[in-house]
């Protein structure tokens, strides 16, 4: 048997595409590590629990935030707008003042973040290896623009940078991070700017809405089959709006999320209650329990049963080691 971890309710199986969590308005848990790199470059492990983090007030005026996203999935503003970076996704622009932060709409997030303050660093870094021809201002200034965000899309060279940061030894941690931050400075120096997919991860403010009604209305309804035909209707709109407000906001198929939706509910009460397995099948929509059971264990890893003597398992993060 090899059961998923679990933290909080939390699935943390996202190789199988990832858990489908209603996202509540609660203040997230945040755990991060800082390490400096250079004069003006730090470098933040990010590990959050909830769905909601306040931003900084008042963000210094030459400060642009780099995010990798590895766990979970990371909402943040940009006007009237959305976007949205999944796992093996990458974005750099401004922190915005004034607004309410980031959201975390399957209720974790874990990733880095690599804070640049261009009126800190040298101009070129060249000054820490020879041939590295980087000038972060201007670089922040070809990608981002009049304070624009550039989102890259999960690709090989971004996870080649990425990757091994989430499992160095401590011992080599600091050297390593030099080495992979003057790496990930060429890269993003050399990145067209026309292949910005910021607005192909983006929703409007009622696309945004729309997903997390419908995400409401299904955890209020885990006992219920769905058609997409009588969701939309429900809700008044169109299929394809309904399907695209879900894989916009929560990054899965309509019918993919609410299968999660009901297998993350199953899995709490498995954890939480004495209910038997075939009231809780039930509870969720499925009159078989062994119907029930291939539909948990595809997507848990392990059937019912097997969830439920396993028991809770609370370092779900790769790098937890790091905090």
């Amino acid at each position: 048997m090899n059961c998923p971890k679990i933290r909080a309710g939390i699935w943390a199986a996202e190789e199988r595409g990832g858990p489908a969590v209603p996202v509540p308005e609660e203040p997230a848990g945040r755990e991060e590590k800082s390490y400096t790199v250079f004069p003006g470059i730090n470098l933040v492990y990010e590990n959050i629990h909830g769905s909601r983090r306040r931003a900084a007030p008042c963000p210094p005026s030459g400060l642009y935030e780099i995010r990798h996203c590895l766990r979970g999935r990371l909402e943040s503003s940009l006007g009237e707008q959305f976007y949205y970076l999944g796992p093996g996704d990458l974005s750099i622009g401004r922190p915005r003042e004034g607004r309410d932060g980031d959201c975390f709409p399957l209720g974790y997030y874990q990733g880095i973040r690599v804070e640049m303050d261009v009126d800190k660093t040298p101009r070129c870094l060249s000054c820490f290896l020879e041939d590295v021809d980087v000038e972060p201002r201007r670089m922040t200034r070809r990608l981002c623009g009049d304070d624009r965000v550039f989102v890259a899309r999960s690709m090989a060279a971004v996870e080649h940078i990425f990757s091994e940061l989430y499992s160095v030894r401590e011992e080599f941690r600091k050297a390593y991070m030099k080495v992979k931050v003057l790496e990930l400075m060429l890269f993003l120096s050399r990145l067209d700017a026309d292949s910005d997919e910021l607005e192909q991860r983006s929703c409007s403010g009622s696309q945004r809405r729309l997903a997390w009604e419908l995400s409401r209305y299904l955890a209020e309804n885990l006992d219920r089959n769905f058609t997409t035909q009588e969701l939309a209707e429900q809700f008044a709109v169109s299929a394809a709006q309904l399907r695209l407000s879900i894989k916009s906001v929560y990054g899965s198929p309509l019918h993919a999320y609410i299968r999660r939706q009901k297998m993350e509910s199953a899995a709490h009460m498995l954890r939480e209650s004495s209910l038997s397995i075939t009231d809780i099948a039930g509870r969720h929509g499925y009159d078989n329990a062994s119907k029930f059971s291939s539909a948990f264990r595809e997507l848990m890893g392990c059937t019912p049963r097997e969830y439920r003597s396993h028991g809770v398992e609370e370092d779900i993060f790769p790098f937890a080691r790091t905090f």
